[in-house]
């Protein structure tokens, strides 16, 4: 359906545009986004992917599989699963994600991400301040 959607870019369907597709802006009720599946609602799509997706496995407190994170917000966003390969992808070149292979190998392309590559947020070293002598 969503790919159709894309496709025609005619449909229109007001929501967010990442994992709160269905809410609402609080303060007064109006729809968050009003998608058009263009090339601009594109855009924000990914934008809004690239923030809410660290967001949501940092909630998981796990690693979670690429196919497990397109199954898991199927129902939440109006984004196809190539749109969340490119926002995952753009992800670890930030080294905000890493994207690991079954065989432990990093991702090279977007459209190389499959379902079993594990996705994970980096652990971070913080420096210690210098305590004074």
């Amino acid at each position: 359906m969503k790919r159709i959607h894309w496709e025609n870019n005619n449909l229109h369907h007001p929501g967010g545009p990442c994992f709160n597709m269905l809410g609402f802006i609080e303060n007064n009720g109006q729809p968050a986004f009003d998608n058009r599946f263009d090339a601009h609602a594109s855009c924000i799509t990914l934008d809004a992917l690239c923030e809410d997706i660290p967001k949501r496995i940092e909630q998981l407190h796990t690693p979670l599989r690429f196919g497990d994170l397109v199954q898991l917000t199927a129902n939440e966003t109006p984004a196809r699963r190539q749109q969340l390969q490119e926002a995952v992808f753009a992800l670890m070149q930030e080294q905000q994600l890493i994207v690991r292979t079954q065989a432990g190998a990093t991702c090279r392309a977007a459209h190389s991400l499959v379902a079993e590559d594990v996705i994970e947020l980096p652990t971070q070293l913080w420096p210690l301040p210098n305590k004074p002598a």
